[in-house]
């Protein structure tokens, strides 16, 4: 999706996020914040998506539970703000009104 983005999985074999056990969406979670300082050091992003996408109409494609840490740069994204993953520069400039 971008230089650095990382995507975190479980161990255990779960197709949804929230079917976890507590211990294991704590340490996913607790990994994303230790990726989030690792990619910060080595790609200096401008900003961030932190994405779970849990079933298919929400998107997910791979049925694991995992999340997505996407750093994002200035020049990702040139519509709207406040979009979700997915939105890249030609998805922006095809639905962008303004």
């Amino acid at each position: 999706m971008s230089p650095g983005h990382v995507v975190i999985t479980s161990r255990r074999h779960e197709p949804d996020i929230f079917a976890l056990p507590d211990a294991a969406w704590r340490q996913m979670w607790t990994i994303a914040r230790e990726v989030h300082v690792e990619i910060a050091e080595k790609h200096a992003p401008n900003g961030w998506q932190v994405v779970v996408n849990s079933g298919r109409v929400a998107g997910q494609s791979v049925e694991h539970a995992h999340i997505h840490v996407i750093p994002r740069y200035d020049e990702d994204l040139t519509g709207p703000r406040g979009e979700v993953a997915g939105r890249l520069p030609d998805a922006a400039r095809q639905t962008d009104t303004g």
